[in-house]
């Protein structure tokens, strides 16, 4: 991430620090989750498929991440919308969540 912003990774992280957001070890895990929430947009596509497109061991592991950054599972996220659940559970946890 680092160098696509032509920077040094200790650079990144104090940039994003002095803007008060969050770590870029944060960003690739909702970068994750947004890719995630995308695929299971699709009603045909499994949480397992999502899970293992996107580096998680099992659709477990991944529905342990979405409850826990999100406060839902990944059935709950595709019953009422994967992409703006995730937007919103990223919103309140990476940004608001700072801004106090």
């Amino acid at each position: 991430m680092a160098e696509a912003f032509a920077l040094t990774p200790a650079a990144l992280a104090r940039e994003l620090h002095d803007r008060r957001l969050p770590t870029p070890a944060r960003l690739l895990l909702w970068g994750r989750l947004f890719g995630a929430a995308r695929l299971i947009t699709n009603p045909d596509r499994s949480v397992q498929d999502a899970a293992f497109r996107l580096g998680y061991s099992s659709a477990s592991a991944l529905g342990w991440v979405f409850r826990r950054e999100t406060g839902l599972t990944p059935s709950e996220l595709r019953s009422r919308g994967p992409l703006a659940c995730a937007l919103d559970g990223f919103l309140r946890r990476e940004v608001r969540g700072r801004a106090g």
